[in-house]
């Protein structure tokens, strides 16, 4: 019999992960929580999230899913290292292997910006059985521009956390088959809980000046220029600031994410001519390492929410050429109405401090309440787990889903190759 080959280039699955053991007692499992991770943007959330529930005493295990249909690492050492932060090393373990029921069932809460494939059809084909079945929580890895997708992939969890008010109001208005009836809708992002008041919205000099890129917007080459010269521009006119470049990703690194850079402001802000000026820097760190900023400054990015519920001054840049045209602008415009933090060339050059309207921060940026609602949700279900629905296939539920989910590989790799060979 030939080994289950793990995707060219990612580490192999760890036989043996430093896990927690299976419980003797349901109290034994009462505050272990799985977060599952399986990129960058999942990473994030998962890590913010362990640091929340240390916090109340829990204690979070990370670990890195290889779905079957990949055929490439997506995350770098260096984005694992700098992601996981005192919770690595994680192990890697297969999908087949975070679904198992009996692996879950050591723990009270699986939760997940992005989970695997496989929970999907388990959930559809209702082929799940546990001993002692887990709190499936739901999170979405960052703003949602196009909520609609994200909401059908999350659809079957026992708690969806989403990130805005009208997030909340669009998944109600959505008709989902696959929405379980004891399912609870809450509004939480891990990342964005505010750090207390916003005391240090007040005006004061900018000496540390932080541009948060984003992948696809702007998406043209135009629009990437234009910003990178308005980048240009702020570190001229304000030599005794220092303009900070924050990018995502090194160039070697996410290409084969969802949404994948084409023009990246390192390599632009290289070409132009003359060279850029000794206050213009380029980090590649982990968001901590400049949560430090004056003022911060995105086009569409959560990381510009990130920096609002940290406390710091935020503007984001959407007067782009083309702008208008591109499919990201739109949305992201009716998710700032209200907020009081659009800006114009101006406002940037200026270096403008600006308060987000209180109204909008609070139907945006999450707080403490609502991760205490959260885990009393969480406590209510494993008080008095919900009866699973019965499934019409019996006990062949659990091999069809596991079935269909390996057909949906191989379409996806037979997909992915025909592409290459185009």
């Amino acid at each position: 019999m030939q080994p289950r080959r793990h995707p060219p280039g990612a580490p192999a699955p760890d036989a043996s992960p430093p896990l927690p053991a299976a419980p003797d007692s349901a109290g034994a499992a009462a505050r272990q929580a799985l977060l599952l991770f399986h990129d960058d943007s999942s990473l994030a959330v998962a890590r913010a999230f362990a640091d929340l529930l240390v916090a109340r005493d829990w204690v979070p295990t990370l670990v890195r899913f290889l779905a079957e249909s990949d055929d490439t690492t997506r995350l770098s050492d260096r984005q694992l290292a700098l992601g996981l932060g005192p919770y690595g090393p994680a192990p890697t373990m297969h999908a087949r292997t975070v679904a198992d029921p009996a692996f879950l069932d050591r723990f009270a809460i699986v939760a997940s910006a992005k989970f695997p494939a496989l929970y999907r059809c388990l959930w559809r084909w209702r082929g799940w059985r546990f001993r002692r079945r887990p709190v499936f929580v739901g999170f979405f890895p960052g703003l949602e521009l196009r909520p609609e997708i994200g909401f059908r992939l999350r659809a079957s969890v026992d708690i969806l956390c989403l990130v805005t008010e009208a997030d909340r109001h669009a998944y109600s208005a959505t008709p989902l088959t696959t929405r379980p009836t004891h399912q609870r809708t809450l509004r939480l992002h891990p990342r964005l809980i505010r750090a207390g008041q916003p005391g240090r919205m007040a005006q004061g000099p900018c000496r540390r000046i932080v541009f948060f890129t984003q992948s696809v917007v702007p998406a043209s080459l135009e629009g990437r220029r234009h910003v990178a010269t308005l980048l240009l521009e702020i570190a001229h006119t304000h030599p005794d600031a220092e303009v900070v470049v924050k990018l995502r990703h090194r160039v070697e690194e996410n290409r084969h994410h969802a949404h994948v850079e084409r023009y990246g402001y390192e390599a632009l802000l290289a070409e132009m001519a003359p060279a850029p000026p000794a206050n213009l820097t380029i980090a590649d760190g982990p968001m901590e390492s400049v949560l430090d900023a004056d003022l911060a400054i995105t086009c569409s990015s959560t990381a510009g929410m990130e920096t609002l519920a940290e406390g710091i001054p935020t503007l984001f840049f959407l007067d782009f050429p083309g702008a208008e045209g591109e499919a990201l602008t739109a949305p992201m415009r009716r998710v700032l109405q209200g907020s009081g933090l659009l800006a114009d060339r101006q406002a940037i050059l200026e270096l403008e401090q600006r308060a987000p309207a209180p109204a909008w921060r609070d139907a945006v940026l999450s707080s403490d309440a609502d991760l205490d609602a959260l885990l009393s949700a969480v406590a209510a279900f494993r008080a008095k787990p919900p009866a699973p629905p019965p499934s019409p296939l019996g006990p062949l539920a659990p091999a069809l889903a596991h079935a269909e989910q390996r057909l949906r590989s191989a379409i996806s790799r037979t997909r992915r190759m025909i592409r290459r060979l185009r």
